[in-house]
């Protein structure tokens, strides 16, 4: 069974600071396609059903378990998560937490 937020779109079409939310989850960049099926895959619902404004606590993850999955995330994409970051606030969502890992990706020196 697939998980939809109760009252958020599949997709949404809204701005929120300089990145278009919806650009976050639909699109061609494969480390942003990956980084949503980790996620995706550890709260498990289909990756299309993940909405950016809704509430990683709507999917079952609660604090420590978002702490767990940025270990997760850190392990997966070789990446440190500053535990002083927008994902140390008690009203984490979807979008915020794939941009900022998105963003330290972009960030890290190439191997």
């Amino acid at each position: 069974m697939c998980y939809q937020a109760p009252g958020y779109p599949t997709s949404s079409r809204r701005m929120t600071g300089n990145v278009k939310v919806d650009q976050i989850m639909q699109t061609d960049d494969p480390a942003i396609a990956e980084i949503v099926a980790f996620i995706a895959d550890e709260v498990g619902v289909d990756a299309s059903l993940l909405a950016p404004e809704t509430p990683v606590s709507e999917l079952g993850i609660s604090s420590l378990d978002l702490i767990e999955t940025i270990f997760k995330l850190e392990s997966r994409f070789g990446i440190e998560i500053p535990n002083d970051g927008p994902l140390s606030g008690s009203e984490v969502t979807v979008g915020t937490l794939v941009e900022h890992v998105a963003s330290l990706l972009a960030a890290k020196p190439a191997a």
